[in-house]
């Protein structure tokens, strides 16, 4: 009884902590639907006529859809009045002449993947923290809830539909290289890369991971299969999105050399639930350097696995984020968010260690 108690009230704070996430996702006006930007409007993600790199990222418009094709008139036409609610609550252009009851009720349906991907991103940090830190059950269950609340800071200018799948993908790759279920992980790992296609990156993370969980000739082969797979997918992706317009890569390094180097950039503010009430934004160092400051802590008695990670995910993402992203937008460094909790959680634990330690 005292353990589903416990399942039923980390369901409840999970809960609240991602729909709360994606409150702050969806005020940020992250769709961009009936905009200019035709490049990445909502509209254009599901009818896939967006350019690349967006059009690449296929998964959530094609839930949305099967989704939308799959419910009963019935229910289309119950939940009509949600969904123009829902738009009016959140969509910048809420009474423009683009909108139909079709897309409305995608929009309605988006919003209900993404919490879904939300909440379920929760489950997946707190299996993999049990897997990866099986003596801190505590840090198991409540960094979840940390994680979620502190989710929205990358909010700064919204984001996309498959943002909070690509944090779920992230999390649940590895849990499942971690115990060891390699065909369930190559499955997920074929998911993110659909989901977005920087997630083929992953391949590296979990080598690592199987390299320090697996023997020898395990990890060969699965390292050979998550790259067969990553490829596999994201080959078929340029194959079929090849007419579409754009590049495969954003090209924002003049805008970010220009935003970086003005000291300024580094001590932003901005708002995240309630107006006027200012936290860090982006890389602020009033966030970094306590972060760095912890990292630090206890770092060569950290187990191998977890430096690793984290070393892997600062050399591929941070390189990315600076040449290739939009400024400060900090939702671009979920690639190394595994790694960057992992470790976060492996320093709290020593922390109270030789907290507990010295009080004796």
């Amino acid at each position: 009884m005292s353990r589903a108690a416990t399942l039923v009230l980390l369901a409840i704070l999970y809960a609240l902590v991602s729909t709360a996430s994606i409150d702050v996702f969806m005020s940020k006006r992250a769709f961009f639907e009936g905009s200019e930007h035709r490049a990445y409007a909502f509209e254009t993600m599901l009818d896939r006529t967006a350019h690349r790199p967006f059009v690449h990222r296929a998964l959530m418009p094609a839930l949305v859809n099967a989704t939308d094709a799959l419910l009963p008139a019935s229910i289309a036409e119950r939940y009509g009045p949600a969904a123009r609610e829902l738009v009016q609550r959140y969509s910048v252009r809420a009474d423009g002449p683009f909108w139909t009851p079709s897309l409305e009720r995608r929009y309605l349906i988006a919003f209900v993947w993404m919490n879904l991907f939300a909440f379920a991103a929760l489950w997946a940090l707190r299996d993999l923290l049990g897997a990866a830190l099986p003596g801190e059950p505590l840090l198991r269950d409540l960094a979840p809830v940390a994680f979620g609340a502190a989710v929205p800071l990358t909010y700064m200018n919204g984001g996309f539909m498959y943002d909070p799948a690509d944090l779920f993908f992230g999390f649940v790759t590895l849990a499942l290289a971690w115990r060891g279920r390699h065909l369930r992980a190559l499955v997920a790992l074929a998911l993110a890369v659909l989901n977005k296609e920087t997630a083929a990156l992953g391949v590296v993370f979990l080598s690592i991971v199987a390299w320090h969980v697996s023997a020898p000739r395990v990890w060969a082969r699965f390292t050979a299969a998550a790259g067969a797979v990553a490829a596999g997918v994201l080959a078929f992706l340029w194959w079929r999105y090849a007419s579409s317009p754009g590049s495969p890569v954003y090209d924002h390094v003049a805008e970010n050399w220009a935003f970086w180097t003005q000291p300024r950039s580094w001590w932003l503010t901005m708002t995240v639930h309630a107006p006027l009430m200012l936290l860090p934004r982006g890389l602020s160092l009033v966030l970094l350097l306590p972060v760095v400051a912890l990292l630090a802590h206890g770092w060569r008695e950290r187990p191998a696995v977890l430096r690793r990670l984290l070393v892997a995910g600062a050399a591929i993402n941070l390189p990315l984020f600076f040449l290739f992203c939009w400024k400060d937008e900090t939702r671009n460094l979920y690639l190394m968010a595994p790694a960057l909790v992992l470790n976060l959680c492996a320093a709290l634990a020593a922390l109270h260690s030789r907290g507990t330690a010295a009080a004796a």
